[in-house]
């Protein structure tokens, strides 16, 4: 006789083989890539994604967290490059004229250790970056010598912290600095703490008094600039899954930012279009001009 404890462990290794099994056919079969889709337009059009233009990275490599800046009459796009086979992502550039030309990408930036999330800010006159660094435990900027392809290391601006998609706004007077903290706890992403300085070159940034602001994998994560229509700030999060990294994007209205304070409001959710679109986790928007990444699973 077949018992109720035997019959439920013949259904979990049953499960597993199956599960084993999908996840060997899938990995021999297809492949999940990020690449680009932008569109041009007086406001983000976030109900149509399907009608968006694509920019498709070879199959050796995948293009993600996009950051744009409009300079000289052409939209200067950075993003995250990673080949496969270096095991590493650089940060490259493609440039864009307004009827959609554009040029194809070029290195721009790499070091010895991962690159990505290349958040373009200017200060002063000066066009900076400051790309994700986690691996090496630290937020630093970057400072263009020559726009938009030549860049040099500028300075640390934190150390000792594992940080990811670390984001800036200057707001109130003050420069707020948004990013995601990993621990122990979470290593897949980061809680969202928020440092202020009244100098983004500053190496002296004062931590929020509510670090760490959001704990949750479901809104913490920075996914791009923080922007506003005139009257409010959204600030865009990802959201993941466990089953599924960096799986939508929320759109959150900051209600209360200051140095003792901080509350936002979730109002959109940006998602998969189709089921061959398994993630969408960066969004940037400058001078009616939109552009994300997402994630498909393309056959091998």
């Amino acid at each position: 006789m077949i018992t109720q404890k035997k019959t439920i462990t013949l259904k979990l290794n049953f499960n597993r083989l199956k599960n084993g099994f999908k996840f060997r056919f899938e990995n021999k079969f297809y492949f999940k890539q990020w690449f680009l889709i932008f569109k041009f337009g007086k406001n983000p059009d976030l109900k149509s994604l399907s009608e968006y233009n694509q920019l498709v990275p070879p199959k050796d490599r995948f293009w993600a967290d996009p950051h744009v800046i409009f300079k000289n009459n052409v939209y200067h796009i950075f993003f995250e490059e990673y080949i496969y086979k270096n095991k590493k992502g650089i940060i490259s550039l493609i440039k864009m004229e307004k009827n959609g030309n554009y040029t194809k990408p070029v290195k721009i930036l790499e070091e010895d250790y991962h690159l990505s999330y290349p958040f373009i800010f200017e200060y002063e006159n000066q066009v900076y970056m400051i790309p994700e660094t986690h691996s090496i435990k630290t937020i630093q900027i970057y400072r263009c010598t020559e726009f938009p392809e030549k860049w040099e290391f500028c300075k640390v601006i934190l150390k000792n912290i594992d940080a990811v998609d670390s984001t800036l706004l200057h707001y109130n007077k003050k420069w707020w600095l948004f990013t995601g903290v990993k621990n122990e706890q979470n290593s897949d992403w980061g809680d969202l703490h928020i440092f202020y300085s009244d100098n983004p070159l500053s190496e002296n940034w004062i931590s929020h008094q509510m670090n760490p602001i959001i704990t949750s994998k479901k809104n913490s994560q920075p996914a791009g600039k923080i922007f506003s229509d005139g009257n409010s700030l959204y600030r865009p999060a990802q959201t993941s899954t466990d089953k599924e990294y960096g799986r939508e994007i929320i759109i959150n209205k900051i209600e209360t930012l200051n140095e003792k304070e901080y509350s936002e409001k979730e109002i959109e959710r940006i998602k998969p279009w189709n089921k061959k679109i398994k993630g969408i986790h960066t969004i940037n928007f400058e001078n009616e001009f939109t552009i994300l990444d997402a994630k498909w699973k393309k056959r091998a």
